[in-house]
């Protein structure tokens, strides 16, 4: 099974002496790659049908848990909510996964602690048409979730349905604004010894998971509790490390969100170590002033620009016009950099509020290779011999 190239971490081509990576920060060739590549993880609960004990009122269809709108303030409209016990919320992955995680967001304007106590089972058939089916244990959640909680199963689990119910130690409104499940998916066939074989992970059902051969990790997010730096701290609860607390809870006044007033705006983070940079995250304010997020840069530096102002950015991408809730945007090309910054383009000028910023990349080391790497058959089939 094979694994596009793009997917590694790779920098440029790299002899003896050279100091690694191009000039300009694009990836344009090949360097020595991280010992284990990363894949990146897709949500695959994103838009799949969903079904629930009840839709509390117009604002809480089943189906806002699976948009991929991280807006999580309930009156706008991207939340569910049930009042009828019992309450449970359900979607269907549309084919077999092997579970590894769940995740779990709560709503941020209010009422945090509603959510709680909860369970996370997994069935291989609509529970709805065969009720009596038992289900299969992912996990439970005792006592109170934070503004986003990734829950890993107590082991991996084969299904096509996840299920989210409430525990009967505990009895409110169950509001969840969004779900994300990670998994692989699953392929019908193999021995029903429910053993792990090379390559494959086969259950006692006879449904076999397909993986990579290469080691499929999740990506995180790079910039995770990293140090920050900005052009000014608006007031008490605006730090630049707000930015990236891991908080998902985007009302400012909770003191989880950046603001900076003073011209030229901006924020960035030291990622601690050369990444491929492929992708940042912006999440929004969540309590008015929308108007605001709009017209930003990201830019990357090899070094930090605070010490080195004559340095020329490396582009990632620019963003013109509104943003939304909370927005991912790829660069242009992927960049290899240390330092990422985000900051207003001249033609407006606003209050900069960013409540949460994630990275995702993979981490690069500087290769000491005397050849070029994919111009040396012997090098070239060992790579093989890994990714293939």
């Amino acid at each position: 099974m094979g694994i596009a190239l793009d997917k590694i971490c790779f920098w440029c081509n790299v002899r003896i002496g050279d100091d690694g990576g191009s000039k300009d920060g694009n990836v344009v060739g090949a360097r020595t790659p991280s010992r284990i590549p990363v894949l990146q993880i897709t949500n695959i609960a994103l838009n799949k049908p969903t079904y629930s004990s009840n839709n509390f009122d117009k604002l809480s269809l089943s189906s806002n848990a699976v948009d991929g709108n991280l807006d999580a303030k309930r009156l706008n409209g991207s939340c569910f909510t049930s009042n009828v016990s019992p309450m449970w919320w359900m979607v269907d992955l549309l084919d077999m996964y092997k579970i590894r995680t769940v995740t779990i967001q709560r709503r941020s304007d209010g009422q945090f602690h509603r959510l709680r106590d909860l369970a996370i089972v997994a069935f291989r058939e609509d529970p709805r048409h065969y009720p009596w089916m038992a289900p299969i244990i992912c996990t439970e959640k005792r006592g109170a979730l934070g503004a986003m909680d990734t829950l890993p199963c107590d082991e991996p689990v084969v299904a096509r349905f996840v299920k989210i119910q409430r525990l009967p130690i505990f009895n409110a409104h169950l509001t969840i604004c969004e779900v994300q499940v990670c998994g692989d998916m699953c392929t019908a066939g193999g021995s029903k010894d429910g053993k792990e074989t090379a390559g494959t992970t086969v259950d006692g059902s006879g449904t076999t998971c397909i993986f990579s051969r290469i080691p499929v990790l999740q990506i995180t997010n790079i910039a995770l509790n990293k140090p920050t730096y900005s052009s000014y701290n608006f007031d008490k609860f605006s730090w630049s490390s707000n930015a990236v607390d891991g908080n998902l809870d985007a009302n400012r006044l909770h003191g989880s969100c950046f603001t900076s007033n003073m011209s030229p705006m901006w924020w960035m983070v030291d990622l601690l170590d050369m990444y491929k940079i492929r992708t940042v995250t912006i999440q929004r304010r969540s309590d008015g002033q929308f108007h605001r997020f709009r017209d930003l840069a990201i830019v990357a530096f090899r070094k930090d620009p605070r010490h080195y102002p004559r340095m020329a950015p490396i582009i990632c991408t620019e963003k013109r016009g509104a943003l939304g809730a909370m927005d991912t945007l790829p660069c242009d090309e992927p960049v290899v950099a240390r330092f990422v910054k985000i900051q207003r383009l001249p033609i407006f000028n606003a209050h900069l509020t960013i409540c949460e910023v994630q990275v995702c990349g993979e981490q690069c080391i500087a290769g000491k290779m005397s050849i070029d790497l994919f111009h040396s058959t012997l090098l070239y089939k060992l790579l093989l011999s890994v990714l293939l």
